[in-house]
């Protein structure tokens, strides 16, 4: 089946970044993380940049920006890629996708620029949640490219 296109991609990659949000916060609420990793990996950016000043707010606005950009460009990605027929197989191969993205940034990227720790040095409950997070987003981008697909 051909892909579903850019704009659409660009569209439930936003939309996918909600639940990880949401499943980020169910970890920081149950005490796996201290602060969303967007928030983190922000505040991060912006000491390096010489942005100290912004303040709490600023950071978490900048902080939701970021992470649904990212979603976009994900899902932009990944709409570029050939989707299977069945909804199952695509929610199956977007969870596969999401946790290629949570091993690219994560054991990856954001050690590699000194944004957060390896998974190896990290605290075990944010790379859980991190993880099931990417697993959302990934599952949720599939599903929501795949509605409409012959099942």
């Amino acid at each position: 089946m051909k892909p579903p296109g850019l704009a659409k991609g660009v569209v439930a990659g936003i939309v996918a970044t909600v639940p990880m949000t949401v499943a980020m916060e169910l970890g920081r609420r149950s005490g796996l993380l201290r602060r969303q990793p967007p928030e983190e990996i922000t505040d991060r950016l912006l000491a390096s940049a010489g942005r100290t000043e912004a303040t709490r707010e600023q950071r978490q606005s900048v902080a939701v920006l970021v992470h649904l950009a990212t979603g976009a460009t994900l899902g932009a990605i990944y709409s570029a890629l050939p989707q299977p027929n069945r909804l199952k197989h695509r929610i199956g191969l977007g969870a596969t996708y999401g946790l290629g993205v949570y091993t690219l940034n994560y054991a990856g990227l954001a050690p590699e620029l000194r944004l957060m720790p390896p998974p190896s040095q990290d605290r075990p409950g944010r790379q859980l949640t991190t993880f099931a997070a990417h697993l959302v987003f990934g599952a949720t981008l599939g599903c929501l490219l795949g509605l409409g697909s012959t099942d």
